[in-house]
């Protein structure tokens, strides 16, 4: 990973609150630091789940563990 995607990947961190797991998630996933910035529920989107709650779904989806 280079240097500006890995500050891009720091900077989505702390907004989302994600964990290191919860990011290499999101990179197994192939999601870009944007498509995840995405995920942010605007206010009157309370339905939806947080970026975190999210990725760790997909990722039991797709390979069907945790990591």
């Amino acid at each position: 990973m280079n240097t500006e995607n890995s500050k891009l990947w720091k900077r989505v961190k702390k907004k989302c609150g994600l964990t290191d797991s919860e990011v290499s998630m999101a990179i197994k996933l192939n999601l870009t630091p944007e498509k995840v910035m995405k995920m942010i529920p605007a206010k009157n989107e309370q339905w939806k789940d947080v970026p975190a709650l999210r990725i760790r779904r997909l990722y039991e989806k797709k390979f069907g563990h945790d990591a």
